[in-house]
């Protein structure tokens, strides 16, 4: 579905805000809350594909609340509704209770895809302890900054200064 030169009023603003000046992390975030309440009345299963992409952290770490609150705001409390979500997110994972989470892994030399449940409790987990924990990472910051910490490491072990 697609949503083509629509205008959004913001309560406390006389102008309205066209689509094409917003940016693509508000394009992804509209598309994805407002089909949920658009068919908010209705039995539905959503499937969203990385949904959080162009979130920011702070979106990213409050979209499984937003759609919650869509999906609620329907008439029927008793509308069968289903979510999948694929992502990258540690936020969307600890949301999320330890079995209604797949990790896919993919081994590399027979192309074989496999999946498991995590073996820890997601919901609440940090998002440092998923992102080792899921995606395999044991160094949380950035590659750049994790280089030149070893390296001031190095030079504080073999008797340099800073």
């Amino acid at each position: 579905m697609r949503f083509v030169d629509f205008r959004i009023r913001q309560h406390g603003l006389t102008d309205l805000i066209l689509n094409k000046a917003l940016s693509d992390g508000e394009h992804q975030f509209l598309h994805t809350l407002g089909l949920c309440l658009l068919f908010k009345d209705q039995p539905n299963l959503f499937l969203l594909d990385e949904p959080e992409t162009h979130l920011n952290p702070g979106w990213r770490a409050n979209f499984i609340t937003m759609l919650r609150h869509c999906l609620e705001q329907g008439n029927s409390k008793n509308q069968t509704r289903e979510m999948l979500i694929t992502s990258h997110s540690p936020f969307i994972v600890s949301d999320s209770r330890e079995e209604n989470v797949l990790i896919f892994e993919k081994d590399q030399e027979s192309n074989i895809v496999n999946y498991r449940c995590p073996d820890f409790n997601t919901f609440g987990a940090s998002v440092n302890q998923i992102t080792m924990k899921v995606f395999n990472k044991t160094e949380t910051i950035g590659s750049y900054a994790h280089s030149k910490l070893k390296e001031l490491e190095k030079r504080f072990e073999n008797g340099g200064e800073w």
